[in-house]
């Protein structure tokens, strides 16, 4: 198995053992990553489907501000048999090669555009990053100190601050989806 197939198998693993235990919010969190995950390296629609079904169910929970156990227990199941078939077809089929659209996507035309590209590339996956991390009022709060904080060093005290104040969780959950992105994998490590 190679290292690559190894960071996604470890990553389905930790979404795993995450959403047995949490709660909504955080669940949504691990949904979006396994979405991001089954978009990246599968083509199967099936796996698509029960995320989306378990995300459904999911909101529900949040927008009633409830927790119904059956409920609770339905999508970390539809969340399992995903991730169950995921690691399974990685392991009959590996990754895609580099002939399947889903790879070819990255295609360097020259030295110019990939400049541009990569730093188009690198500032969609930190929006990504935090978009997923983050809700919708705490990337709000963030975006208010960077364009109302005109002196960078102090807007990134301040941004460390809010982040910080949103938990450890938080700043964890945006460096993980930041170091374990498929596109930043193989130049980070």
């Amino acid at each position: 198995m190679n290292e690559h197939i190894a960071r996604i198998f470890s990553q389905l693993k930790i979404i795993k053992n995450v959403i047995e235990t949490a709660d909504a919010y955080e669940t949504r969190k691990q949904i979006n990553m396994l979405e991001r995950i089954a978009s990246r390296f599968f083509e199967d629609t099936s796996y698509a489907e029960l995320i989306a079904d378990a995300e459904e169910a999911n909101e529900e929970l949040i927008e009633n501000d409830s927790q119904d156990e059956d409920t609770e227990n339905h999508i970390f199941d539809l969340l399992s048999i995903a991730i169950e078939n995921m690691e399974n077809e990685l392991k009959v089929f590996g990754l895609p090669g580099k002939q399947d659209p889903k790879i070819g996507h990255s295609v360097t035309i020259n030295n110019q555009h990939h400049i541009h590209q990569s730093q188009t590339v690198t500032v969609e996956l930190l929006k990504e990053a935090l978009r997923y991390s983050l809700t919708g009022q705490q990337l709000k709060e963030v975006e208010d100190i960077v364009k109302n904080e005109k002196d960078p060093a102090r807007a990134k005290s301040k941004v460390v601050d809010k982040l910080a104040s949103f938990g450890s969780n938080v700043l964890s959950n945006v460096l993980a989806s930041v170091i374990t992105n498929p596109h930043l994998i193989t130049s980070i490590f």
